[in-house]
């Protein structure tokens, strides 16, 4: 089958979800299929992500940045790219939340839609698919597919990673929702089917849409973790924590592991938590605010591979669960990373959605937003390895049937019957 996969994330540039689009195309390469890819040039984003696929198959067009100004006055794309929109100044927060109300919809890379689509012509006018495949968030890239797929007569499957105006977290004012509501209902009206990450998610698409949707999760790549001793061995006489990836502040919270840590006062010597993130700031001055500000470091944000090596090498993986009981459909990719490096997980939040669920079944580790829990987990790791040396892996059990070759081929086997039906 011939694939044109259209995503604004995509390697080099690093995040998370062009970590999975990255390796559906070469999934599908070695299934055999035929591949190419539609992204941004120069995305606003760190370098750090290995292609995975022959340079040549992928089309980097061009890009209008609509938000040029607010980059300019949060000092310049570089700092933005590096640490965010970071500003203390309230006059500076709430003229970039109404820019980005006005000129962001349905997102950042709007401005990406004309060469977009102009690039999408010239490809298929000279390689013609058999399907399109457009992955968001960012939305713009479902634009580009339901343009270049009504144009051209080309069936196409829309993988919202992410819910577009149903997100509880939907920053903007009623009204937008509104116009963003008609737009989100008048581009999925013409896709083939959809693909999401979770099945609450799946069955409010499929009720919202009425359009076959299929679940296929994140999932963890084997050949990215190496056996054990090819890892570094943790630092003796020290108990790890790490955390890696973007801190989401409205919804994610370390405060009850920093009050864990100050419960335990001097029991809490030789713990160290490295956060690997854009946005430390929030978490240092919780840190600050429970006097355990010694006990926290802030890292950059480092490449895909050096991030999977971090986990692999670390006693304790920190995950942060959203802190909304509405969010039950959230899997956050970094879950499947933690189940794949077999390390055991500390999980701060609620506990009452679905990641929480597969931590407990699994046995991956703890789940809790009570210090006093946490507290009493954190010794018993740091006991453990004052005796042993280190904390035993988890059983490969942990991560059965969570590799993304597992999930592609849920995928493979969905597109296969919607096509077929189609042609029926």
């Amino acid at each position: 089958m011939k694939i044109l996969l259209i995503s604004a994330l995509f390697s080099p540039y690093l995040s998370i979800g062009a970590v999975r689009v990255n390796k559906l195309a070469s999934y599908w390469i070695t299934r055999g299929h035929q591949v190419r890819v539609l992204t941004m040039k120069d995305q606003p984003l760190p370098v750090g992500l290995e292609l995975k696929i022959d340079p040549s198959l992928v089309t980097y067009s061009p890009w209008f940045n609509v938000n040029f100004l607010p980059e300019l006055l949060f000092g310049g794309r570089e700092k933005v790219v590096k640490s965010g929109y970071k500003t203390r100044s309230i006059s500076l927060k709430s003229f970039g939340f109404l820019y980005r109300t006005l000129f962001n919809y349905p997102d950042e890379m709007i401005g990406w839609l004309p060469q977009a689509l102009r690039a999408g012509d010239k490809l298929i006018r000279q390689w013609k698919p058999d399907l399109i495949y457009a992955s968001g968030m960012p939305f713009t890239a479902l634009l580009v597919a339901t343009h270049l797929a009504q144009k051209y007569s080309i069936p196409w499957v829309a993988e919202m990673r992410d819910p577009w105006v149903d997100d509880h977290r939907y920053p903007y004012p009623t009204w937008r929702k509104k116009w963003e509501e008609k737009l989100e209902k008048a581009t999925l009206k013409s896709a083939t089917a959809l693909v999401t990450v979770s099945q609450p998610w799946a069955d409010y698409l499929a009720k919202k849409h009425s359009k076959p949707v299929a679940v296929v999760m994140n999932g963890y790549d084997p050949e990215d973790y190496p056996i054990s001793k090819e890892f570094k061995p943790p630092t003796p006489g020290l108990l790890q924590i790490i955390y890696t990836g973007t801190i989401y502040q409205a919804f994610q919270d370390p405060t009850p592991l920093f009050i864990a840590l100050r419960q335990m006062e001097n029991r809490a010597d030789n713990i160290k938590i490295q956060f690997y993130t854009r946005y430390f700031d929030n978490a240092l001055f919780k840190a600050r605010e429970n006097g355990v500000e010694h006990l926290v470091e802030g890292k950059q944000l480092i490449p895909y591979r050096e991030a999977i090596k971090a986990q692999g090498e670390a006693d304790i993986l920190l995950l942060l669960l959203w802190n909304d009981p509405q969010e039950n459909g959230v899997f956050p990719a970094k879950l499947f990373e933690y189940l794949g490096s077999r390390r055991p997980i500390l999980a701060v939040g609620l506990g009452h959605d679905q990641t929480s669920d597969i931590i407990r079944e699994r046995q991956a580790g703890l789940v809790s937003n009570d210090p006093n829990v946490i507290a009493r987990q954190i010794l018993i790791w740091k006991e453990q390895k004052q005796i042993h040396g280190f904390i035993p892996d988890l059983p490969e059990s942990v991560h059965k049937g969570y590799s993304r070759l597992e999930q592609f081929r849920h995928l493979d086997q969905f597109l296969f019957d919607q096509l077929k039906l189609q042609e029926e």
